[in-house]
C-alpha cells in the first residue's frame, strides 16, 4: 500500500514537472522593440575646436583735433555703436567758411580766365580783318608792278611799310612770349599740357624767323635809301626786286594770319580752367570731410579695450590709433577653428551650417555657427591614440548672438554630414546578415517574422530602409536574443 502511494505521488510531481515546463515553452520570448514611423535621417560628425580672434581692430581718428572727453578705460568691455572720445570741433565751422571763399577765389579766376580768352578773341577777330585787308592791298599792288613801274612807291614809303610790318610782328611775339611765360608757371603746378607749351613755341619760332626775314629786307632798303642820290630819293627798282618785297610782305602778312585763325579756333584759357577747376575739386573734397560726426569717435564692433591711447593722449591725429579693440563679447570676428578627417570633407562646404556646443558646469550651450573658409590642403595631426591622421583645417564664424565667447575657448563642433528627408529609420542593431543579405525580425501576430530589406545611409545610430517595410510595423531591437528564430512567439516590452 506505500509502495502505491509513493508511485502515485511521484507522477503528480512528475505531470507538474511535465506541466510548469510545457507552460514555460509556451510563454512568448520577451523582446524590446520600435514602431517605425518617417523621420529625417540625420548623419553627424563632432569634432574639437577652440575660438581665435580673426584680427584686433584698429581705430584711427578720421581728423586732427583735441581730446575733449573719453567714455570708457583700458580693459572696459564695449559694444558697437558706444561713443568711445568726443573731439574738439571748435574750429570746423571756420574751416568751412575759409573752403567756400577759397572755391569762390577759384570759380572767379575762371571766369577772369574765360574773360580774358574772349576779349582776346575779340582782338584776334579785328586784327585778321586788317590784316586780310592788308593782304589783299599787296596782291593789288603786286598785279599793277610793272604797270606802273615808273610810279613805284619811294625808298622811304618801302621803309616805312617794312618798319610797320615789323612793329606788328614784334608785338605779336611780345605776346606770345608773355603767353608762354604764363603757361610755364601753371606747368611747374601741372595744369598745362606739354603740347600746348610745345605748339606756342613752334608759333614763335616762325615768327622768329618772320621777323629776321623783314629785319634783313630793311636794313638793304636803308643801303639802298643811302646811295640814292636822285631829285625825289626815288629808286625804280628792277622786276626782281620788286617780287622780291611783295613775297617777304605777303608772306608776313599771311604767316601772321594763319596765326590769329589758330588763336581763333584754340581754348586757350582750358589749362588754367582745368588748373583751378582741380583746386576746387580739392577743396570740395575738404569740405566733404569736415562732418561733424567725424569728431565724434564710436566703437565699430563689440569687444574689449584691448588698449586705449586716446586716455592718455590730449590730442588725435589720423596717423595715431584712438583706441584697439579687442573683439569677442558678442561672437563678432571671432572664429572657431576644427580640424576634419579627409574622408569627411567632401561632405562640407562654405556657407554651410555647423552647431557649436559649450560645455558648462549646468548643462551644454549650443548655438549656430557658419563655415567661411575650408582650407584647401591636409596637415598631419596625431589622433588620441598617437596615429598619423590626414586632417583639414575649418573656419566657422559662430552667430553673432553668441554671449560670453573669447578667445581660446574650447568648443565641440557638430557638422551634418548627411541628412534625409523623411526616411524609415530602424536601430542599426536590428540589422543582421543571412546568406550575404540583410534582414530584421518584426512582429507579425505576436510572431518574429524575417523580413529582407536594402539599407541605405547610417547616421550614428540607425540605419534608413529603403525597401522591405512599411511605417507603422514593429521592430525588434535585438536579432540575437536566445531562442529568437523564425516563427518565435514573441512579446514586445
Amino acid at each position: 500500500m506505500k509502495d502505491k502511494s509513493k508511485l502515485i505521488l511521484g507522477l503528480g510531481a512528475l505531470l507538474a514537472a511535465a506541466a510548469v515546463i510545457l507552460w514555460y515553452l509556451w510563454q512568448p520570448l520577451v523582446v524590446e522593440a520600435v514602431t517605425v514611423i518617417p523621420k529625417d535621417a540625420r548623419a553627424f560628425l563632432t569634432e574639437h575646436g577652440h575660438v581665435e580672434v580673426s584680427q584686433d581692430y584698429y581705430l584711427y581718428p578720421e581728423v586732427s583735433a583735441r581730446i575733449l572727453q573719453t567714455y570708457f578705460s583700458k580693459d572696459d568691455r564695449v559694444k558697437a555703436g558706444d561713443l568711445l572720445v568726443t573731439l574738439d570741433a571748435s574750429t570746423l565751422q571756420t574751416e568751412i567758411l575759409r573752403r567756400q571763399a577759397q572755391i569762390h577765389s577759384y570759380q572767379a579766376q575762371i571766369a577772369i580766365a574765360r574773360q580774358n580768352e574772349t576779349d582776346a578773341k575779340e582782338e584776334y577777330a579785328t586784327a585778321l580783318l586788317r590784316l586780310r585787308e592788308e593782304l589783299n592791298s599787296v596782291e593789288g599792288q603786286r598785279k599793277n608792278a610793272d604797270a606802273r613801274r615808273g610810279e613805284v612807291p619811294s625808298l622811304d614809303e618801302r621803309i616805312r611799310l617794312l618798319e610797320l610790318s615789323i612793329e606788328q610782328q614784334e608785338l605779336q611775339y611780345a605776346y606770345l612770349s608773355s603767353r608762354l611765360e604764363d603757361l610755364l608757371a601753371l606747368k611747374e603746378l601741372g595744369a598745362v599740357p606739354l603740347i600746348e607749351i610745345a605748339n606756342l613755341e613752334q608759333e614763335m619760332a616762325v615768327l622768329d624767323n618772320v621777323l629776321a626775314s623783314l629785319q634783313e629786307q630793311l636794313r638793304a632798303r636803308q643801303v639802298d635809301r643811302d646811295k640814292t642820290a636822285t631829285d625825289e630819293g626815288k629808286l625804280a627798282l628792277s622786276e626782281e626786286a620788286d617780287q622780291e618785297y611783295f613775297d617777304a610782305l605777303s608772306n608776313s602778312i599771311a604767316t601772321q594770319i594763319a596765326a590769329f585763325e589758330d588763336k581763333l579756333l584754340k581754348n586757350s584759357s582750358q589749362g588754367m580752367v582745368n588748373y583751378y577747376n582741380a583746386l576746387i575739386e580739392g577743396e570740395v573734397a575738404g569740405l566733404e570731410g569736415l562732418d561733424p560726426d567725424k569728431y565724434l569717435i564710436y566703437a565699430p564692433i563689440s569687444g574689449i579695450l584691448w588698449d586705449f591711447p586716446a586716455q592718455r593722449q590730449s590730442q588725435l591725429s589720423p596717423q595715431t590709433p584712438a583706441a584697439i579693440i579687442r573683439p569677442g563679447s558678442d561672437g563678432s570676428d571671432l572664429t572657431v577653428i576644427t580640424y576634419v578627417s579627409t574622408r569627411d570633407i567632401s561632405t562640407l562646404a562654405i556657407g554651410q551650417q555647423v552647431t557649436l556646443i559649450r560645455k558648462l558646469r549646468d548643462g551644454d550651450f549650443l548655438f549656430a555657427g557658419t563655415i567661411s573658409d575650408i582650407a584647401t590642403r591636409a596637415e598631419v595631426h596625431l589622433s588620441a591614440l598617437g596615429i598619423e591622421e590626414r586632417r583639414v583645417k575649418i573656419s566657422i564664424a559662430p552667430d553673432p548672438e553668441a554671449k560670453d565667447l573669447y578667445e581660446g575657448y574650447d568648443l565641440d563642433v557638430r557638422f551634418t554630414l548627411v541628412e534625409q528627408k523623411d526616411k524609415l529609420l530602424v536601430p542599426s542593431s536590428a540589422v543582421f546578415k543571412s546568406n550575404g543579405n540583410d534582414y530584421i525580425f518584426i512582429i507579425v501576430e505576436n510572431t518574429a517574422t524575417m523580413v529582407p530589406v536594402t539599407t541605405g545611409i547610417k547616421t550614428n545610430n540607425e540605419i534608413v530602409l529603403e525597401d522591405g517595410i512599411q511605417a507603422g510595423v514593429v521592430v525588434i531591437r535585438d536579432p540575437n536574443i536566445e531562442g529568437l528564430k523564425q516563427g518565435s512567439r514573441v512579446r514586445a516590452e
